[in-house]
């Protein structure tokens, strides 16, 4: 049982994209760009999705699980040392070892991929029509957990290579936790995110495979 219902959640989400205005907007505009340089196959897309990237998983950790979500959960300020050890993980392999090279997608894990990242940057804010408060409680990719999440997984896939698992063993786990939340405060699409995060392990290992067999996508 959670300490708090879905509408005192949605509430919650209000006030704290209200309080960071228009943080939530810039972060949406960011992952977009980072989708648009991976389908541009831009050279430096990976080292920038990197930094993007872990920019949002720092500043949730911070400012939203820390911040503001400790207010309504007593494990969020674990959730916000986890959140900020990805960020880390994200500056040091995608940024310092320029090891996160992304690519237009050639196969099914990255094809999967970039519907993720379109459904955290497009579809997740959209679930908040079915609140009280409307898109003013809209989780946003970069400034809210789920939508990071999962944005993470899709750029992730779409990385050309192997896609390293310590960087996307988070990501899964809080897929998890954030299906997990959403059964719990009543289901709805967002329950969704956990078959994603399942999914997503049976992906990354047949591409890694691929990677190594040397396979075409």
């Amino acid at each position: 049982m959670l300490p708090f219902s879905a509408d005192v959640l949605a509430s919650l989400l209000a006030r704290y994209n209200s309080a960071l205005w228009p943080a939530p907007l810039a972060a949406l505009v960011l992952l977009t760009g980072v989708l648009g340089l991976a389908l541009q196959r831009a050279e430096a897309a990976g080292r920038i999705a990197a930094l993007t990237l872990a920019a949002g998983w720092a500043w949730t950790g911070i400012a939203f699980h820390a911040a503001t979500f400790a207010s309504l959960n007593f494990a969020a300020p674990i959730y916000a040392v986890l959140f900020v050890v990805q960020a880390v993980l994200l500056v040091w392999t995608g940024a310092v070892r320029d090891a996160m090279p992304l690519a237009r997608p050639q196969g099914p894990a990255e094809a999967a991929g970039l519907g993720l990242a379109v459904i955290a940057l497009a579809g997740w804010p959209l679930l908040a029509l079915g609140s009280r408060q409307g898109l003013a409680a809209a989780a946003v990719g970069g400034v809210a957990p789920d939508p990071t999440a999962l944005f993470t997984l899709g750029v992730l896939l779409l990385m050309r290579g192997r896609t390293p698992w310590h960087l996307a063993a988070l990501p899964i786990a809080w897929s998890f936790a954030g299906g997990a939340t959403a059964w719990a405060l009543g289901g709805g699409p967002a329950t969704l995110q956990a078959l994603a995060g399942l999914a997503a392990i049976p992906l990354i290992y047949l591409k890694n495979r691929r990677v190594r067999q040397g396979l075409p996508g």
